[in-house]
């Protein structure tokens, strides 16, 4: 994965949601702070699941595509320094406001100026997004100042945006927080809507005084919406995390089928229940951790250069250190000079050996990266404050000095790095691959202390080999490894609004093909369907006969969910769970087995007796019989059954039930107490047949006792099966 990520720096976007155009991105990694270049950004919007401790959480996040576009020009003409490519303007690269160097002042930016150098001109960009996005709701244009140079912002700048690419709807001037009267800077302008549009066009006319040239950068659009990455796998076909299977057609993506999952072990820590995007708090992060670190979060506003506004499509967590060594620069002091730097450089959380601090909101994109990977990751810094250096200002990598400001200080600040980062991760759905140096997308030496190794720099240098084994140490205490999870993944389906692959592309998931979903049967029991889809074959659901809930993402125009039928808007039944066929059980009358119908399905409920598949069929009387679990495999006759299994017995279908055994691994144990303690403080939601299993006093929803009766039983102080 890393090398593969190194090799394709500019083809990796973000994954997750929104529809998007460049805008202004970069800024560098800040081995020394006053050398740090700068850029400007925004907020954010999205959806995904997290299998957490059995937890799912929900939350929003911004995705950007690349768009084709075209400039028109009234009265002007292109400044020779500055020609259009085609590219420029949507290539989501972002240009320094203040070039360093004489031969860098028209790189990267368009220049458009008067035809007679008098007359007030225009400049129309119109963007083809290459497909219709629902609820786009952020238009952006960046523009750039200089004296020097002639060049001025725009006089106004107008937003408008299509269906069809001739009929187009004004939706506003756009407006920026940046000083204008600062000489040589950036600004980006924007239009937020409070209602987003449908949209597969954009357009900003850009009026000027015909005495200056204009500067332009970035263009784009940004859509709420869910977007997953898909991998490609090499015969024309493109997967998710969660197992769906695309193909592309026609400028969409389309679900051929949908694959079993790998599972995690149970987790042993549920992650913080803090907010992250709360200015002004203080919280602790790892908590129940050898490692609990407090984070104080204190956001640069809306107004400095540095906040950029545009919204993060979180893919990434994108590694740095500071490389200033001095005692005084830790993370407090890095805080105050992202409050009041003059330059446009940012990130999101600097860490040293005893506190955090949380500079820019995770939902707003930070100017660290030097790459498109702005758009869509989060930028931490490491302070290598008291680090080692000599007095001509060179940095020390071995020695005694250094070997021991690395174990009494800076393995402190890897450590709290490192649970930060297993916390993000498990926040926004993320694996551990998702963890990269600054160096895979700029090939920039960064984070310097991380990547020496013998005296070299590389990419597994020793510290950094040590770090990510922190952060994987971190990671399995809130999500497992190498077994079963809490909640398998398969039990919940969600269908994304748009989908990005390796190169960078984005498609909207439009049409659910015939079968896709046969194979799961009865391991699917929640589904989810994006906005965009607008077709979905009538056998898409067959054998699912275990759904207990479909959600429509808002904006859906082709379904409705109502009364537990998912059908077209105009009638047409797709999934009906009164047609599935339901036999009634007849197990043997000695067999005194508790079975139940609840709201049309049956349910054998357990006390907590192990039972393997045969003996548990031998019980009932079936002489044919099967076990299926969450994921869809089938049980061994020797298994021992858990909460979740459906049984078929001579034709006869029913969830298994082991009161008590929360988690569905045939064990009451401490992981079942912390999801039924979860589930009564409402951080965790059951399935159904999860919620059974957990309420011993047989009422319909989860209370004190049910989570202190199943404590005490491990504790063994209590039986409450007896």
């Amino acid at each position: 994965m890393k090398s593969l990520l190194r090799q394709n720096t500019n083809a990796f976007v973000s994954l997750l949601l929104l529809v998007c155009f460049s805008l202004p991105l970069l800024a560098s990694c800040n081995e020394s702070f006053a050398d740090a270049e700068i850029s400007l950004n925004a907020s954010a919007g999205n959806f995904t699941e997290t299998v957490v401790a059995g937890t799912t959480e929900t939350m929003m996040s911004a995705v950007y595509a690349y768009g084709s576009y075209e400039i028109s020009l009234r009265n002007a003409v292109y400044d020779s320094n500055g020609k259009d490519d085609g590219k420029m303007l949507t290539d989501r690269v972002y240009t320094n406001a203040k070039p360093k160097h004489e031969d860098e002042k028209t790189e990267g930016w368009v220049m458009i100026k008067s035809y007679d150098g008098e007359t007030d001109y225009r400049a129309t960009v119109t963007i083809d997004f290459g497909f219709t996005a629902k609820d786009v709701d952020r238009f952006y244009l960046r523009a750039f100042r200089s004296t020097e140079l002639n060049a001025e912002m725009p006089q106004r700048i107008r937003f408008y945006a299509s269906t069809d690419g001739e009929s187009f709807e004004y939706l506003g001037d756009g407006t920026t927080m940046t000083d204008l009267s600062i000489d040589n800077s950036a600004a980006v302008y924007g239009v937020t809507l409070k209602q987003g549009v449908t949209a597969r066009y954009m357009r900003a006319t850009v009026e000027c005084d015909g005495a200056h040239t204009v500067w332009l950068n970035e263009v784009g659009a940004a859509a709420s919406g869910m977007l997953f990455r898909a991998n490609d796998d090499g015969d024309g076909l493109i997967r998710d995390s969660q197992g769906l299977v695309y193909r592309i057609n026609n400028g969409v993506a389309e679900i051929v089928h949908a694959e079993s999952s790998p599972y995690g072990e149970y987790a042993t820590l549920p992650p913080s229940n803090y907010s992250f995007d709360s200015n002004g708090s203080k919280y602790t992060l790892g908590k129940g951790s050898d490692n609990e670190i407090s984070v104080i979060s204190d956001f640069i506003g809306e107004g400095r250069p540095n906040y950029s506004g545009v919204p993060n499509n979180i893919q990434y967590i994108v590694i740095h250190n500071t490389g200033t060594t001095e005692e005084v620069t830790d993370s407090e002091r890095y805080n105050l000079r992202m409050h009041t730097t003059d330059g446009e450089t940012s990130w999101h959380y600097t860490v040293d050996d005893n506190k955090i601090y949380h500079s820019l909101s995770d939902s707003i994109v930070g100017w660290h990266a030097g790459s498109s990977h702005n758009y869509c990751s989060i930028g931490i810094e490491i302070c290598t404050n008291g680090a080692p250096q000599s007095s001509s200002g060179k940095f020390y990598f071995s020695g005694s000095a250094y070997e021991e400001w690395v174990e009494n200080r800076f393995k402190k600040s890897l450590r709290n790095t490192a649970v930060l980062v297993a916390e993000l991760l498990t926040r926004y759905g993320l694996s551990t691959d998702a963890v990269i140096q600054h160096y895979d997308v700029t090939e920039k030496n960064c984070p310097l202390w991380l990547r020496e190794k013998n005296g070299k720099f590389v990419y597994d240098g020793t510290l950094w080999v040590e770090f990510m084994g922190y952060v994987e140490e971190y990671y399995a205490l809130f999500n497992g490894k190498s077994a079963k999870p809490v909640i398998r993944p398969d039990s919940k389906i969600v269908i994304p609004d748009y989908i990005t692959t390796n190169d960078g592309e984005v498609y909207p998931v439009s049409v659910v093909c015939g079968d896709a979903f046969v194979e799961k049967g009865s391991a699917l029991s929640k589904l989810h369907i994006g906005k965009m889809v607008e077709s979905f074959s009538y056998s898409a659901l067959d054998g699912c006969d275990s759904i207990d809930l479909i959600t429509l993402s808002n904006g859906n125009d082709y379904l409705e969910y109502e009364n537990a039928v998912l059908s077209e808007k105009n009638g047409n039944v797709i999934y009906d769970p009164a047609k599935v066929v339901v036999t009634e059980p007849s197990p043997l009358p000695e067999s005194n087995l508790d079975i139940r119908e609840i709201d049309g399905r049956y349910y054998l409920f357990l006390k907590t007796e192990r039972y393997t598949l045969s003996e548990l069929a031998s019980l009932y009387g079936a002489s044919e019989y099967n076990a299926i679990a969450y994921d869809g495999s089938i049980a061994s006759p020797d298994e021992f059954l858990g909460t979740g299994y459906l049984l078929n017995f001579g034709g006869a279908r029913m969830f298994l039930v082991v009161l008590g055994d929360a988690n569905g691994d045939a064990e009451v144990d401490v992981y079942d107490y912390i999801l039924i303690k979860r589930t009564y403080f409402g951080t965790f939601i059951p399935l159904k047949r999860q919620l059974y299993s957990m309420t011993l006093t047989n009422g319909k929803e989860v209370c004190v006792y049910d989570y202190i009766a199943v404590k005490r039983y491990v504790l063994g102080t209590y039986n409450p099966f007896k």
